[in-house]
């Protein structure tokens, strides 16, 4: 009998591991704007190709990774969300600088995603800002504050 129960046990443990996981996904967002924007002292803002293509950000047993697909796409588990309740933006560290991860309403009011890269150096060596746009989220938590347009959150 004991042993039975401790069968039983062991299955419900493993089984509610495995309902565990997978990470949970708190922003998945696709179709790129046709332009990104970036700035510079020298010539200000200027269009330029988006080179994003998709972002995924996910949240496991507290820990949150992206996975960043496009011309320069990567993956990182060193994602910052700010605040950790009601969260209004995900900051990644980078070597070429500070990237923001932040969602805001669209001109049709859907929710957007913004990536805003501060204090990068690119291939020209210049300081840098670059926004670029995501342009469809069908996956957004409840947990993840969508902010009002042009609202920032970059910061």
């Amino acid at each position: 009998m004991g042993i039975r129960i401790l069968g039983l046990a062991v299955l419900a443990a493993a089984l509610a591991g495995a309902a565990r996981a997978e990470p949970e996904v708190l922003v998945k967002c696709d179709v790129p704007a046709p332009q990104a924007m970036r700035f510079t002292n020298a010539d200000g803002w200027k269009p330029m190709a988006n080179p994003d293509r998709a972002v995924t950000i996910t949240r496991d047993r507290g820990k949150f990774a992206i996975q960043l697909d496009g011309e320069a796409g990567y993956a990182s588990g060193s994602v910052f969300a700010l605040p950790m309740d009601h969260i209004e933006r995900f900051r990644v560290l980078r070597t070429d600088g500070a990237e923001i991860f932040h969602l805001e309403a669209g001109p049709d009011g859907q929710p957007i995603l913004k990536r805003t890269i501060r204090g990068g150096r690119d291939g020209t060596h210049l300081y840098n800002i670059r926004e670029m746009t995501l342009t469809h989220c069908p996956v957004v938590s409840s947990d993840v504050v969508v902010a009002k347009a042009g609202a920032g959150g970059g910061g």
